[in-house]
């Protein structure tokens, strides 16, 4: 005991020198809290508990002790003590919290015990407590500045000792923000974007907070829907909807982006009809705007879209090299029966240009499309550039595997948009057709221009998969108004072969590329018949007494050539082949005395010279 009153001797000799600081006045009261079968004495320093006392000391109980405890306070505070006078002292096991020179309670090792802490540990708390209170304003708001979603409320906690609050007010402009008082709170509701101030005033005290107004970048759909098609739908192509979906169908505000922080994932194919629901990641944010971010569900569903076959093939290869920018083709689209665009050309110019190929929505009402895409990164070897195409094509055309779009009217939207360096190719297919409404029409543009002008946002540059990278714009004028076809359009791009090998006979040959089909304009042919499709049905006879295996080989013709086949459910890739060489395709067992069908499909691929053949032996 003698050296607590030692310490706070020094104390109080400290403070004395020191002069009366700034202290300030405070609210302080008794309450009497019932705990179970006891009584709690409760301190409370401005409207604020500082410390609950559970247990006697000598003769004093808790209330009495939590009273003699504000009657020292009190009398530390009239003398120009505060809160930064309040210390927890320690002698041997026994710990105090004292203000100045006088104890304001003992932290006893029962006491203690019934906070679940120890003496040191109780104090320094209370002692943590009562500075904390006693450093309180007359009034104060829990923020400075606090920034509001617009049409949403915000309430910041109004402290301090002042005994009574008496108004509030909303300084700069109460169409910016309301403010109305609530039980000790203050509730703030954003009406406009803008800034303001709201005061509260007590005892001839204020305090103040600045209010900013922002819109939220954007909002998160609780559910949204993208389509698929394909026997069955594939997921990749499943997970690609489901982000365009996200990227499209979030309510954002002018000038605001979505950024997808974990994409949506398909984790399996989907049949006709069958729907799943992915989740994703996305963060909405904009200059001006409160970002946000959260979670979005997404249902796909794979849409039993009947398979028919193409109405028109849509050329664009006249010319195949690019030595000006422009307009390289135009064709139409409308619900008469779904189209192949086939575009193959070579950059000439002395400079990169931006290969576009866009939809336009020429007409007033949306429409909704099935895209089945197919379309590659350029290369300087025109062969494999047009084998690249092929690969992204072919197996989705096999399987009917596309996306369902909607394009609103009069607007536009990049399916791809190549970056072609000096001499490089860019290769592409794609069928397109559109499903509603009958009496819609659009427009597929193939256009060259420079790279630093390509016309298209930054986001759908050199990507193969533009749609799903921007959102639909307002078709300009001139892009409405250009819409005279190009010549090169050729009715009814597929053709059926049947042919028969017999063993033991002469090897069967079948042209590739022969019989050029006939354009809807003139006496246009198109040679080689590219991005046509090739049905092909051999019969093969096996009239010995012994099983024979039968070999289907590819054989270029009219110079380098490579070709993608679907021979009997299989997918086989002839990377290259030059005039006169053979790459074996397939092999097929025929037993004794039968006849077996082989089923072949192929297209004639961009750069690629057709004709050529493929053998039956």
């Amino acid at each position: 005991m003698r050296r607590i009153t030692q310490l706070l001797a020094v104390l109080a000799a400290t403070l004395a020198a020191a002069g009366p600081a700034a202290a300030r006045s405070a609210r302080l009261e008794v309450r009497s809290e019932r705990t179970g079968s006891r009584h709690a004495g409760v301190v409370v320093v401005n409207r604020q508990v500082a410390a609950r006392v559970l247990t006697a000391n000598g003769d004093l109980g808790p209330v009495d002790r939590a009273r003699l405890a504000v009657e020292r306070l009190q009398a530390a505070l009239d003398k120009g003590l505060g809160a930064r006078h309040v210390r927890a002292l320690a002698d041997g096991r026994r710990w105090v919290v004292a203000i100045g020179d006088q104890t304001l309670l003992y932290a006893t090792r029962l006491e203690a015990r019934h906070h679940r802490s120890s003496p040191a540990g109780l104090a320094g708390r209370w002692a943590a407590s009562f500075r904390r209170l006693l450093a309180l304003p007359p009034v104060a708001l829990s923020h400075r500045v606090i920034v509001i979603p617009l049409g949403e409320k915000r309430a910041l906690a109004v402290t301090g000792y002042a005994r009574d609050w008496e108004r509030v007010e909303a300084v700069d402009s109460e169409e910016v923000a309301g403010a109305q008082l609530v039980g000790g709170r203050l509730v703030l509701t954003a009406r406009r974007p803008g800034r303001t101030t709201a005061t509260v005033s007590a005892d001839g005290h204020t305090a103040r907070c600045e209010v900013i107004v922002r819109k939220r970048a954007g909002r998160l759909a609780l559910l949204s829907d993208a389509e698929v098609t394909g026997s069955p739908a594939p997921p990749d192509l499943s997970s690609a909807a489901a982000t365009v979906a996200v990227r499209r169908f979030l309510d954002v505000e002018p000038g605001a982006s979505v950024r997808i922080v974990s994409a949506p994932r398909v984790a399996r194919s989907l049949r006709a009809d069958q729907a799943v629901v992915v989740r994703a990641l996305v963060e909405i944010s904009g200059a001006g705007y409160l970002p946000v971010r959260g979670e979005v569900s997404v249902r796909v569903r794979n849409r039993e879209v009947a398979f028919r076959s193409m109405a028109h093939l849509l050329y664009s290869n006249v010319p195949e090299r690019i030595r000006k920018p422009g307009t390289l083709y135009i064709g139409h689209l409308d619900s008469s029966g779904p189209v192949r665009l086939f575009y193959h050309h070579v950059n000439n110019m002395a400079q990169p240009v931006a290969l576009s190929v866009s939809l336009v929505n020429t007409g007033p009402d949306p429409v909704t499309l099935q895209i089945v895409p197919g379309f590659a990164a350029p290369d300087l070897d025109a062969v494999q550039a047009g084998r690249k195409a092929g690969q992204s094509f072919f197996p989705r055309m096999l399987r009917n595997a596309g996306e369902i779009y909607t394009l609103p009217g009069r607007s536009t939207v990049p399916l791809a948009v190549h970056r072609l360096a000096v001499e490089e190719t860019g290769s592409g297919i794609a069928d397109v057709r559109l499903l509603e409404p009958a009496g819609g029409r659009c427009a597929l543009r193939v256009s060259a221009e420079p790279w630093s002008a390509s016309g298209w946002p930054r986001l759908a540059a050199d990507h193969l998969d533009a749609w799903r990278h921007v959102l639909p714009r307002p078709a300009s004028a001139a892009e409405l108004a250009d819409s005279e076809p190009s010549d090169y359009v050729f009715p009814g791009p597929t053709k059926t072969v049947h042919a028969e090998y017999t063993i033991g006979k002469p090897w069967t040959w079948i042209r590739l590329g022969d019989g050029p089909i006939q354009g809807v304009r003139g006496n246009l042919r198109l040679d080689g018949n590219y991005g046509v499709l090739y049905r092909i049905n051999v019969k093969v006879h096996n009239p010995t007494e012994t099983r024979r295996t039968v070999e289907v080989a590819f054989e270029a013709g009219a110079g380098p050539a490579s070709g993608l086949f679907n021979i009997g459910g299989r997918l086989v890739d002839v990377p290259s082949a030059y005039p006169r060489e053979e790459r074996s395709l397939a092999r097929f067992d025929v037993e004794p005395g039968a006849v077996r069908t082989i089923q072949i499909e192929t297209v004639p691929l961009g750069g690629s010279a057709y004709p050529a053949a493929l053998i039956v032996r």
